[in-house]
């Protein structure tokens, strides 16, 4: 089964993150790597954004996470 890709919107929805703190973690090795489906689009596949909330544990917990700002 063909699994789906998720655009920004729904990424930050399911992990809870601002899109600042989803390129922070992309950057650190932490948060999946997006793939481009288009010249300006990219999205996540929704097995790793899933895999990731499983095993971060503040990811999809109700507390939004700040970069330091």
């Amino acid at each position: 089964m063909a699994t789906r890709i998720l655009r920004l919107p729904v990424a930050k929805e399911r992990t809870e993150m601002c899109r600042s703190t989803i390129v922070v973690h992309m950057e650190l090795g932490k948060f999946p790597r997006s793939v481009r489906i288009g010249a300006p689009a990219v999205g996540w596949l929704e097995d790793e954004i899933d895999g990731y909330i499983k095993t971060c544990p503040r990811a999809g917990s109700g507390r939004r996470e700040r970069t330091g700002r």
